[in-house]
């Protein structure tokens, strides 16, 4: 993932390294921070888990996230 807007693309911020990620899933709309199209993806690093909030352009661009992550998370097993 990256720093800046679709427009704007800036530094490479991090990653997702999907053999640590635990849960991908759905944040209803409104529900952090009045946002609509969240998603959030929980990994582990070490004995910590962290979670990360992702917000889409749209609730069909965030299901196309969800499902490209979890097919990903699939293939590595």
């Amino acid at each position: 993932y990256y720093e800046g807007d679709l427009q704007n693309k800036g530094k490479q911020k991090g990653l997702i390294n999907l053999v640590l990620m635990k849960v991908v899933r759905e944040v209803e709309d409104k529900s952090l921070e009045d946002k609509d199209n969240v998603f959030q993806i929980v990994y582990s690093e070490k004995s910590d888990f962290s979670t990360m909030y992702v917000q889409a352009s749209s609730n069909e661009e965030r299901q196309a996230w969800l499902d490209a992550i979890r097919i990903g998370a699939q293939r590595i097993g």
